[in-house]
């Protein structure tokens, strides 16, 4: 994981010279963040490199939560006769995909071309490395053969339907529900008993599906700073994550 040409891109810095422009454009910003994607690029072939020689067998996950900010997009739209406000739905789902690969230095599933999104990677992870899922993990590639892309931005079917949450509520309850339990009322080890856990789940989603709307705000804010250490160790959709389609 590298913070390193995460925004901003107004400051300088005695270590790092940018080196990269665009024709035609004079924006600090947007060499400052295309210098240091170069610099990311190199790293990771650096990384990738070390691996192809490495016995133990190994997966590398690389990808960006998000695009960069609109004072680096700019430019480029300019360019290219847009602005930021003037894009159209289309153009404005194009700003929230973002690149990612999985690579092993071993045989895997080869797969070009696969459309995702975030609440998806740590499962087909998982799925390519040859790991038992737990009970969530396997309902998340199921999920994920009706509805390849589930995001805040958008929802993108089997059938090729580009739509969003909001028109799919009653096809997406369940997901809410076992995501709902899976971020705010996971309790058991990692040793539970699978059949437990799937029974819990179950009565839980019950338990959820009943609970009115002021209920669920109340239960998320009481609980939410009990999770919030949690978060971090877990591949997960937040709000910055969760906008995204990931194309590979």
């Amino acid at each position: 994981m590298t913070m390193q040409n995460h925004g901003g891109y107004s400051d300088t810095y005695d270590n790092f010279t940018p080196d990269i422009t665009v024709e035609g454009v004079e924006s600090t910003p947007l060499s400052q963040y295309l210098s240091l994607v170069r610099l990311s690029d190199q790293a990771l072939e650096k990384l990738i490199s070390y691996f192809e020689e490495a016995d133990e067998k190994t997966i590398v996950v690389f990808f960006g939560d998000h695009q960069p900010n609109d004072t680096v997009a700019a430019p480029i739209l300019n360019l290219n006769g847009m602005t930021t406000k003037t894009l159209t739905e289309d153009q404005l789902k194009l700003r929230y995909e973002v690149p990612y690969v999985i690579w092993a230095n071993y045989d895997i599933d080869a797969e070009s071309g696969k459309d995702t999104s975030a609440n998806y990677l740590a499962a087909d992870v998982l799925h390519y490395a040859g790991i038992s899922e737990n009970a969530y993990g396997s309902y998340l590639l199921e999920l994920q053969r009706n509805y390849p892309v589930i995001s805040a931005m958008r929802v993108l079917t089997k059938d090729g339907l580009d739509t969003n949450s909001s028109s799919l509520k009653q096809e997406l309850k369940d997901y809410q529900s076992l995501q709902y339990y899976q971020l705010f009322d996971w309790k058991k080890s990692e040793c539970a008993d699978r059949s437990l856990i799937r029974k819990e789940m179950k009565e839980r989603k019950q338990e959820f599906v009943r609970m009115n709307q002021t209920q669920i705000n109340e239960t998320k804010s009481k609980k939410w700073c009990k999770r919030l250490p949690l978060l971090a160790a877990f591949l997960i959709p937040t709000s910055d994550l969760g906008d995204h389609l990931y194309r590979s």
